[in-house]
Formats: structure tokens, C-alpha cells, sequence
């Protein structure tokens, strides 16, 4: 049925078909399954959805194919996977999700019920920039028992990831027989540090592309010490010193603007008073004149 467009399938489409084992339905223009569509295939073990336009894992429809053991849903819309998305898939071994241009994100226990998975290929996928260190199953998380880490093969290669966290077990990465995480633009500091206990071949394939001193070295040639993280007390100090001379630059212009404000109305005070206008009362007396009628005018 792969590369025919048929965009949509009736949920009975497959009523007569209870041996049917192996389905290929890849670039069939396909954006959602009738949620009882394997219903009445019992028996199905490989299936590929890939090179479709699901928007979101259909995570319904494929919990009714328990048998389930190889499943690929590369090339679709996804943008993220989601906690629970895979959590009735126990049979499944083989998971791929490969070419995702649009997945940027991995959340916590999105793998989680993956209790068979062998092999996790999910690479070349340009706009991946995090996977969540719990995604294959938290320590107290209600969808599996067990965590669901890849007993065997993990490929994340060729993402756009620049960190990884520390997983919760340790053990769970360092017994895998094969990982790949190369081609990723990893930013070699602290937060990489556990990836020195992976496999020299791994840290081989794992070149950091920054900070600028560390560009175009692999882990493996990196020192523990040269793995460093700017501190938090660090950068708490420089912000406090920011803030700082933020506060004394407002309190030096704030005094320069009172004692500006202060001098203007002293000099206009004395100059008012030095011009100003007096009121002058006159003062007058009285002066008696004697008249002498002899007198020679």
C-alpha cells in the first residue's frame, strides 16, 4: 500500500485480515488512524507509518496492536513527543523516528512502556534541541515499572542538541553495546561530564563545537577539569556588582540634580534682592521764618 496517496483508511479496512503480520504504509498522504483500525489484527508485528503527515503519535489506534515488535513513524510532522505516547507498545524492540524536521523536544517519560525496546534510532533531526533526561521513564513514573532505556543501540545522531543531562542510571548508557551521538553542535562544559564514563569509541564521536577553546575537540580528549560550567555564585556576584553601580549612578545624578536645583534658587533669590525697589517715605518738618518789614528787597 506504501507510496499510494490515499490519505484516509475506514476503520474496518482490515475486518478480514486477522493473520496479517506486516504493514507498509509509508508516504500515503496519511494525518490520523481510526482509533479500532488493528483491532481485528492481532498478529501484526512490523508496521511502518513513515513519510506521513502526522501531527501528533497515534498513540490510540496503536494501542490496539499489542504484537506489535518493529515500528517506524520517521518523516512526519511531530514537533514534539509527549509523556505517554508509546506507554502500550511493550512489544516493541525497534523504534524509529528518523527525518522529523519539525520535532524539537523529547519530555519526560515520552518513551516510558517501552519495556522490549531494543534499538532507538531517532537522528537526523535538524531542529532537535531536547531530550529530556527521564524520557525513556522516570523512578516513580505511574506508565511502566521498569525504565525503558535501549538495551542494545541508541542513536541520536545528527540533532541539533547542545546538552544532554545526566540520566538517572548511569549503567543504563554505559551497558549499551552501541551509541551514537555524533554530528550534534554540543557544548563541551559541565553538564557532559558523565558522557566520559560512555565507551572511548562514543566520546570519539563526540566533538564539541563550543565554548571557542574547545571547538573541534572529541570528549575523548578533554580533561574532566576543562569541562566547567560558569558558577552560580559567579554570576550572582556580577549581577549584585551591576546592580550595584546601577543604584550609585541613580543616587550620584539624583544628588547632582538636587544640588543644581538648590544653587539656581539661591542665585535667583540674591538677585532678587539686589534689585529690588525701596519705598521711600518723605519726613516732613516744620520750620518758623521771621519777617522783618525793613528789610532792602
Amino acid at each position: 500500500m506504501q507510496y499510494n496517496p490515499i490519505f484516509e483508511l475506514p476503520e474496518q479496512l482490515f475486518k478480514f485480515l486477522p493473520k496479517l503480520e506486516r504493514l507498509d504504509l509509508q508516504d500515503t498522504g496519511l494525518v490520523r488512524l481510526p482509533s479500532e483500525l488493528f483491532s481485528p489484527t492481532p498478529h501484526l508485528h512490523w508496521l511502518s507509518l513513515s513519510s506521513n503527515a502526522f501531527e501528533n503519535v497515534p498513540e490510540e489506534a496503536l494501542s490496539k496492536a499489542p504484537m506489535l515488535e518493529n515500528l517506524d513513524l520517521s518523516g512526519n510532522d511531530f514537533t514534539s513527543l509527549d509523556r505517554g505516547n508509546f506507554r502500550r507498545l511493550s512489544k516493541v524492540s525497534l523504534l524509529y523516528l528518523n527525518n522529523l524536521s519539525r520535532l524539537r523536544r523529547i519530555e519526560k517519560d515520552a518513551l516510558a512502556g517501552l519495556t522490549a525496546l531494543k534499538s532507538f534510532s531517532c537522528s537526523y533531526n535538524p531542529n532537535l534541541v531536547y531530550v529530556d533526561e527521564e524520557a525513556f521513564g522516570s523512578a516513580n513514573s505511574t506508565l511502566s515499572k521498569e525504565r525503558t532505556m535501549p538495551h542494545e543501540q541508541l542513536f541520536l545522531r545528527q540533532n541539533a542538541l547542545r546538552t544532554l543531562k545526566s540520566p538517572l542510571k548511569m549503567e543504563s548508557w554505559s551497558s549499551l553495546s552501541f551509541v551514537d551521538l555524533a554530528d550534534n553542535p554540543w557544548k563541551c562544559d559541565c553538564n557532559l561530564r558523565w558522557m566520559r564514563q560512555l565507551k572511548m569509541e562514543t566520546q570519539m564521536n563526540i566533538v564539541c563545537d563550543s565554548p571557542p577553546n574547545l571547538r573541534g575537540r572529541p570528549l575523548s580528549t578533554v580533561s574532566a577539569s576543562e569541562l566547567k560550567c560558569e558558577s552560580t555564585w559567579a554570576l550572582t556576584t556580577f549581577v549584585l556588582s551591576i546592580s550595584t553601580l546601577v543604584v550609585f549612578a541613580l543616587v550620584v545624578l539624583t544628588s547632582s540634580a538636587i544640588v543644581c536645583s538648590r544653587t539656581r534658587v539661591g542665585l535667583y533669590v540674591r538677585a532678587k534682592k539686589q534689585f529690588s525697589y525701596a519705598k521711600v517715605k518723605p519726613k516732613l518738618e516744620t520750620v518758623d521764618l521771621d519777617w522783618d518789614p525793613s528789610a532792602d528787597f
